[in-house]
C-alpha cells in the first residue's frame, strides 16, 4: 500500500429483518470509520457473505425463518467465521447465556448506546486470531465489556471502568 493511498477498513456485516436498525447501523458504523455490510436475513447472509473480510458480524436474535441463534450455530463450524455481537429487542436470560456459551461476544438489549455497540464490536474484533486492534480510547485501555455488564446501562458500565491516564 503507498502512503497516498487509504487504510482499508475493518468490515462489519450487520444482519437485521428491520431495514431501519439496518440503515441506523450502517450510518453509526460508517461514521465511526467501518466499513459495513447489511444483510436482511441469516440466509441472505450465508448467500452473499464475503467472511474472510468481515471482522465481526452483528446479529440480530430473533428473524423469521433461521433466527440469528441458528445462523451462531452454523458458524460455529466455518473457518474463519466472524466474531459475534448478538442484539435483541426481546431481552429473555436463555437466550443471553446460550449465545454467550455457543461463543457470542455479547448480547446487547434494544435500544442499546452507540458506545456499548462500539465497544462490543471492539472486544470482538480483538478475538479474531492475530488481531491488532486500536480503539479510540488509547489502545482499548479503558473499554468496558458488554459481555460482564450484565446491564445495557451505560452509565454502570462506565463506573466499573478505569480511569483513563
Amino acid at each position: 500500500m503507498s502512503p497516498d493511498e487509504p487504510p482499508i477498513a475493518a468490515c462489519i456485516a450487520v444482519v437485521d429483518d428491520d431495514s431501519s436498525v439496518r440503515k441506523a447501523l450502517r450510518r453509526l458504523l460508517t461514521a465511526a470509520g467501518y466499513a459495513v455490510e447489511t444483510y436482511s436475513g441469516a440466509a441472505e447472509y450465508v448467500a452473499r457473505r464475503s467472511t474472510a473480510r468481515v471482522e465481526c458480524l452483528v446479529l440480530d436474535v430473533r428473524m423469521p425463518a433461521v433466527t440469528g441463534l441458528d445462523l451462531q450455530r452454523h458458524l460455529v463450524d466455518v473457518p474463519g467465521a466472524p466474531p459475534i455481537v448478538m442484539i435483541t429487542g426481546h431481552g429473555n436470560p436463555a437466550v443471553r447465556e446460550r449465545a454467550l456459551a455457543t461463543g457470542a461476544v455479547a448480547v446487547l438489549d434494544k435500544p442499546f448506546s452507540d458506545e456499548m455497540l462500539l465497544a462490543a464490536i471492539t472486544r470482538a474484533r480483538a478475538r479474531r486470531p492475530g488481531a491488532v486492534v486500536i480503539a479510540a480510547s488509547s489502545a482499548g485501555e479503558g473499554i468496558p465489556d458488554p459481555a460482564e455488564a450484565g446491564s445495557r446501562d451505560l452509565d454502570d458500565v462506565m463506573r466499573k471502568t478505569p480511569p483513563k491516564r
